[in-house]
């Protein structure tokens, strides 16, 4: 199962603003997503919770390790 790498506490700190305050809604919803997986919590899981396919909870996991904040 894939989750994402430990976050800093600052990283944390962003994603709780992100979730509050982005313009994006798409940012808005990854942010918390994110930090579940961060969490312990599995892919399937997120996914039901925000309804989307567990492949999408996947992608953005990628991305984040790939491209950081820029990715979401």
């Amino acid at each position: 199962m894939k989750y994402v790498a430990p976050l800093t506490d600052v990283e944390i700190q962003t994603f709780h603003e992100m979730h509050r305050s982005h313009p994006s809604r798409r940012a808005r919803m990854r942010a918390p997503s994110l930090l579940l997986s961060h969490q312990g919590v599995s892919m399937p899981h997120i996914a039901r919770m925000y309804q989307v396919d567990y492949r999408s909870v996947s992608s953005w996991i990628d991305q984040w390790q790939t491209r950081g904040f820029v990715g979401l």
